[in-house]
């Protein structure tokens, strides 16, 4: 049986319940126009609507509140955005707690959810393919939106007409039994203003994460748990706007992919596990990246352009990436970049490039400082330019690494190479092109080799071995 409710209304406060036998398939047409007014809607059962394009939910003014319950399987709450508040200190508290349920919202106005316990979607742990779609248009907005089960997805976009939005924030929050659930999320902003995003993943498989931020001094902060998740963030900045991105994962198989551009952005890359990958793009100055990878056969690559731009690899304050075959591999254009990259445990590898090929072009002042600690490790180093230096460190305590590997190739003038090793059966190549570069290259133990060609005048090299 289908009983259906059409109700336009003025008044501060309008309560509407749906229950008993009557409580399925029914649909709800509320209108509030004024300010502080207060809608309490509460559902029972399956197949309901509330705000549909024939039937919208609609408060429009300051200060209004929207509480939603729809506890069944089944229930929308809003299609095509009408569902909405328009005005500004408005709230909006939703909560679903069935299975295939659906949230379409709109909020237009400023410091919208900016109250304690303000601006919640709740969808209960537990409900399977449900979704939210949220829009925020305006300045000093927020909302939290949670999720629980499988296959759920979480739409949501904050900004203004004009391509802005100032101090917008949205908190995410997918658990419980997650398996392909997904979150897409995007914030612009006219360039001056901090907005952000703070996300949590946790359990299950195939999960999804993508953001994007335009302009503004914005950030990101999240974590993933669970094998197979994806997570992708692009962060457009302009001028010395400094984004940042700040990501963890715990598990096995996940994916980071990160792009800023801009200038002084800074980005974070966790990831805990085994067969990962992550990468970092950072076009413009001053910008840095952080790696840190725990576990095997893990990977990062780092492309950065620009001058003064900065790649580390930490796990703590002494390794990048701990466990068996990892991989880093780096590129720098410009001046002044740093690598420092520290790697502890067997058969891993650094592939660094600072500059540009060709001989003399295009660098000058970079630096990179390698540390591994283990055997069969591996280093590659390319530099070009002017004034570029090298250090280079492969051991262990006691008693000495084995089988490691180093290549050194810098084109340019004033260039330092400087090799240490410790152990035996170790290798050192070296060819450097240009005027006036130095190579210093030590090895301790036996059965060492070290080759080294320099090509140009006034170049000097020391070499020890004992």
């Amino acid at each position: 049986m289908r009983r259906t409710a059409l109700l336009a209304c003025t008044s501060l406060l309008a309560t509407i319940a749906a229950t008993g036998a009557w409580a399925a398939g029914n649909t709800v047409y509320q209108q509030q126009d004024g300010t502080n007014g207060i809608l309490d809607l509460t559902q029972s059962g399956n197949g309901n609507q509330a705000g549909t394009s024939a039937n919208p939910v609609y408060q429009i003014g300051d200060g209004n509140k929207l509480n939603v319950k729809q506890p069944g399987d089944n229930n929308t709450f809003g299609i095509n955005k009408q569902a909405r508040q328009d005005g500004n200190g408005n709230s909006a508290v939703v909560e679903q707690k069935g299975n295939s349920s659906n949230v379409d919202l709109q909020q237009t106005g400023n410091n919208n959810g900016g109250g304690t316990g303000a601006n919640t979607i709740t969808q209960i742990v537990g409900t399977y393919a449900s979704t939210v779609d949220l829009s925020q248009v305006g300045n000093l907005n927020q909302f939290a939106i949670s999720q629980g089960g499988s296959y759920n997805r979480i739409t949501a976009s904050q900004a203004n007409p004009n391509l802005g939005g100032e101090l917008n924030r949205i908190y995410l929050t997918q658990t419980a039994t997650l398996d392909r659930s997904a979150m897409d999320i995007v914030q612009n902003s006219d360039g001056s203003g901090v907005n952000s995003i703070s996300f949590t993943q946790s359990g299950g498989t195939q999960n999804y994460f993508n953001a994007y931020q335009l302009y503004g001094r914005n950030y990101i902060s999240g974590s993933s748990t669970g094998n197979y998740n994806v997570v992708y963030s692009d962060q457009r900045g302009v001028g010395e706007d400094g984004v940042t991105l700040g990501l963890t994962q715990n598990g096995n198989n996940n994916w980071i992919d990160n792009e800023q551009s801009g200038s002084k952005n800074d980005a974070f890359l966790g990831q805990f596990g085994s067969s990962n990958y992550s990468s970092n793009k950072q076009s413009n100055t001053n910008n840095k990246a952080t790696a840190s990878q725990g576990g095997n056969g893990n990977q990062f690559y780092n492309v950065q352009y620009g001058v003064g731009n900065t790649v580390k690899g930490y796990l703590t304050e002494y390794y990048g990436q701990i466990g068996t075959g990892n991989y880093i591999n780096t590129t720098q254009g410009g001046n002044d970049g740093t690598v420092l990259v520290t790697q502890y445990g067997n058969n891993n590898s650094l592939t660094s490039e600072q500059g540009m090929s060709g001989f003399g072009a295009g660098n000058s002042g970079s630096t990179l400082w390698a540390y591994q600690v283990g055997d069969s490790n591996q280093i590659i180093n390319k530099q070009y330019g002017t004034g570029n230096s090298a250090y280079v460190y492969q051991g262990n305590v006691t008693p000495g690494s084995s089988s490691n590997y180093v290549n050194n190739y810098q084109d340019g003038y004033y260039n330092t190479a400087t090799f240490k090793q410790d152990g035996y059966n170790n290798k050192a190549y070296n060819l450097q092109y240009g005027v006036s570069n130095t190579l210093n290259a030590t090895q301790t133990n036996s059965n060492n080799l070290i080759s080294s060609a320099q090509l140009g005048a006034g170049n000097t090299a020391t070499i020890t071995q004992n």
